[in-house]
């Protein structure tokens, strides 16, 4: 084999690892998802620190939260007993929807990049019903965050910041429930076409895909959904690569 023909195998070969190890570390990549709810009247909150999951992936996940403690400053009573109604249901992602290439733009929301259906919400308890086809996510605070909207008063799940059965995925009245501290509150959604979009793939997805029933999900306690990172091809690729570059200072040796 000629020199030459060898260098160039070694390039392509090196350019492939390049590449191929510049696609697994997206995927690689762990984003941290916050829920955040507040009741119809703010007393009933979800807690932010506790209410998160990581996200690796395509996959089904659920977060679990407590409430929480808001405090009467005149009384000193804890304000929060009872969740009433929903002024704000969102879930964010922080830097996803950069990475996605999702369009920014206050109150846009671009939903092309990747899909979020199943949604199954738990409030004290009690399973609240979700349209999942009246949900809306993308970046409409303009912040790098992809964000998953079931209800706010201030966005398009809404009109005029009141409930209304032709946009709004869920019903406020139907939330009436005790916060009590061992009552399930959770929410679990599927969200898929973020592996295609971060791989450079082009099918992530439109949001108006057929989904079928969600796998088991992934909490925030619980081990992570798995994911095919691609790591082993980028080692044997590697490996022909260094192979092919001992090809190279051998053939100068035999010059």
């Amino acid at each position: 084999m000629k020199l030459t023909k060898i260098i160039a195998t070694a390039a392509a070969a090196s350019l492939a690892a390049t590449t191929m190890a510049a696609v697994a570390s997206a995927a690689d990549k762990t984003y941290i998802a916050n829920w955040y709810y507040a009741s119809g009247d703010w007393y009933a909150q979800t807690d932010t620190t506790k209410a998160v999951t990581e996200i690796t992936g395509d996959g089904t996940y659920t977060i679990t939260a407590g409430w929480q403690t808001v405090i009467n400053e005149d009384s000193g009573e804890d304000m929060n007993p009872c969740s009433w109604g929903v002024t704000v249901l969102v879930i964010d992602i922080p830097e996803l929807g950069a990475d996605l290439g999702v369009e920014q733009g206050s109150g846009v929301y671009d939903m092309s990049k990747c899909t979020f259906s199943n949604v199954k919400l738990v409030i004290g308890g009690q399973e609240i019903a979700v349209d999942s086809s009246k949900v809306l996510w993308g970046d409409p605070e303009e912040k790098g965050n992809l964000r998953l909207e079931i209800y706010n008063a201030y966005g398009k799940t809404t009109t005029d910041g009141a409930y209304d059965a032709a946009v709004s995925p869920i019903n406020p009245d139907d939330i009436a429930v005790w916060t009590e501290n061992d009552a399930e509150t959770s929410i679990t959604f599927t969200l898929t076409g973020i592996d295609a979009a971060l791989n450079g793939g082009d099918d992530a997805g439109d949001g108006n895909e057929e989904t079928s029933e969600p796998e088991e999900p992934t909490t925030g306690d619980t081990s992570k959904p798995s994911t095919d990172t691609g790591v082993e091809s980028v080692a044997v690729v590697a490996g022909v690569a260094v192979l092919a570059a001992g090809a190279v200072v051998v053939a100068k040796k035999r010059k």
